[in-house]
């Protein structure tokens, strides 16, 4: 299971919030407010990669607000003022705007920018805080009414079967059925979790690494093949 960082769209969402409640006034109802991955720029014109996978056209005037973040934080008062010098490929990109006449791009009102560098970072200090402070195996049993989430694991010293306390601010994530990126995981909830799922939980064990108090957790059904190799072709992919 290959744990990263959770999609930076949900970081920059946070942004989002933030930048709008500084604003202090209402979206038009025509508002756009893509997010994306810089690809290229020219001029006053950047072209981003959205989540969705498509190339977007941004064109930045002269009175647009631009603003330099970090991951996770919860405002902008930290935010610097930035400009289309600053940016480079591989940035990420929040725009505030409206289409433009040809339907085809965003004319920005308001543009928040995190650095690649920072979002690298902020990854790499997720992936350490998993390993840090994670925990995975099989789920054995869930109880949605008490919370909790029976996992047997030989992970934690002393302990086969531990318990998972989930909270009501407990991050509920599930993989999707085609990937087992953390990036592509979707919130969900804990009813969803079933006996036999593989879920890693990152938090703090408690009672003797008996009990795990979950800040966050992510799950997936996963078919497990065994046999014998007959043949394996590397151009293919396959085995």
């Amino acid at each position: 299971m290959n744990l990263l960082v959770r999609k930076m769209v949900l970081i920059v969402a946070v942004a989002v919030s933030v930048a709008l409640a500084s604003a202090q006034q209402p979206a038009p109802a025509a508002a756009l407010r893509p997010v994306g991955t810089v690809k290229a720029i020219s001029g006053n014109t950047v072209t981003i990669v959205t989540d969705a996978g498509t190339d977007l056209t941004i064109i930045v005037p002269e009175s647009a607000r631009l603003l330099r973040t970090v991951p996770d934080k919860k405002d902008l008062k930290d935010a610097t003022p930035a400009s289309l010098s600053d940016l480079a490929a591989g940035d990420r990109m929040l725009v505030r705007g409206k289409p433009g006449e040809d339907g085809k791009r965003v004319v920005a009102s308001s543009v928040i920018v995190m650095k690649r560098a920072d979002v690298e970072a902020h990854k790499e200090g997720e992936r350490q805080e998993w390993m840090r402070r994670g925990i995975s195996g099989l789920v054995s049993g869930v109880d949605p009414a008490t919370g909790t989430v029976m996992l047997a694991t030989s992970a934690a010293p002393g302990a086969k079967t531990v318990t998972v306390r989930i909270a009501k601010e407990t991050v509920i994530r599930r993989y999707s059925p085609e990937s087992i990126k953390f990036d592509d995981a979707v919130v969900s909830t804990l009813d969803q979790v079933k006996a036999g799922d593989q879920l890693r939980a990152r938090g703090t064990r408690i009672s003797e690494n008996s009990e795990f108090a979950a800040e966050e957790i992510v799950f997936g059904t996963f078919r497990n093949i065994a046999g014998t190799i007959n043949s394996v072709d590397a151009t293919k992919g396959a085995i």
